[in-house]
Order: structure tokens, then sequence, then C-alpha cells
């Protein structure tokens, strides 16, 4: 009795990273009847671990404080995050005195979620501030490598004051408005 062997390979795509996948051979007989399969040992594998995805950082503005919020996808490893922001950068970097604003807890699972932070009402109407999102997982704690979003900038809105309408007449107003920087 001669055992013959055939050898067969399929490559998965889609998987999460970070997850762990059980796989097991089932084979049916193709000959003239309806037989039960016959299963495989069951194996266990991990797929790799990443650091987190960024996607779109943006701010929602006020006239003295911003929600600074970035797309992050943890990868399936728990991930902390924090929000820099300063009112000057050089070159795509932050300079002069950053503010760091850590994220209430951290992210978890595989899909794209909200990270967002509330600079509170610190900040000064009618300024330009730039800010970034740092992240970090497992991964990149080994890797050495924290994920840093694009230095982005939003500005403040000024403060505005109505004043007095002048030129009423019976069909006719003339409205007055400005805005200050205080």
């Amino acid at each position: 009795n001669s055992m013959t062997s055939t050898s067969y390979s399929v490559t998965l795509t889609g998987l999460e990273p970070n997850k762990q996948y059980t796989f097991c051979v089932i084979a049916y007989s193709l000959g003239g009847g309806i037989g039960e399969p016959a299963a495989g040992a069951a194996v266990t594998f991990e797929t790799h671990a990443l650091p987190p995805t960024l996607g779109v950082e943006k701010a929602v503005v006020s006239s003295t404080a911003a929600t600074l919020e970035a797309e992050l996808n943890p990868n399936n490893e728990p991930t902390t995050y924090t929000f820099e922001y300063s009112t000057t950068e050089s070159g795509g970097v932050l300079t002069g005195t950053i503010v760091k604003l850590n994220g209430a807890s951290a992210l978890e699972g595989n899909t794209v979620q909200t990270a967002g932070v509330s600079t509170g009402a610190l900040l000064a109407p009618g300024t330009t501030y730039f800010y970034r999102v740092v992240a970090e997982n497992a991964r990149s704690v080994i890797e050495a490598k924290p994920v840093q979003g694009a230095v982005q900038s939003f500005t403040t809105v000024p403060t505005p004051h109505t004043d007095p309408v002048t030129g009423v007449t019976a069909t006719t107003a003339v409205l007055h408005g400005h805005l200050t920087l205080d």
C-alpha cells in the first residue's frame, strides 16, 4: 500500500491585523456516493499587528475653543491618542509652547473611529492655531514609531459685536457690527 500526497494552498486576503484565526482542511469523496467529509486537525494562527492607521484630521471651532478630531483605526490593539497644539509651527513641526491634550479613553477594535478632545475655553478669538494628533498602540511602541498626524491649522472666530442701527426709515435700515480679537 503506497501513499501519495497532494498539496493545496489558498491565499486569504482581507484578514484583520492582530487577530487569531483557525482553519482546517476538509476533504470530500468525489466517488460514487455521498460520504462523510474528513476533517484535518485544526490549526490556529495570528495575523501580525499594525500601528494605528490615521485618517482625516479636523477642528470644529468657536471664538475661544475648538474640538480637535482625527479618524483612527486601532487595528485590534488598544490605542491611546494625544492632540498637540501651538500658536506657531515651522516646516510642518509645532514650535513654541505646545499644549498636549490626552484622549479620554483608549480606542479598540478594527474600525475607523473618531478620536476627539476639546481645548476648553482657553483659546484667544481670531487667532490661528496649529495642531496634530499622535496615536500609539503596542505595535507602534515596539517599533518606536508613534503615528503622528500632519500639522493642520484652524483660526478661532473673532468676537462679534452688534452695534446700533442707523438710517431707519419706513422701508430701510442700516445695520452695523464689528469683530474684535479680545
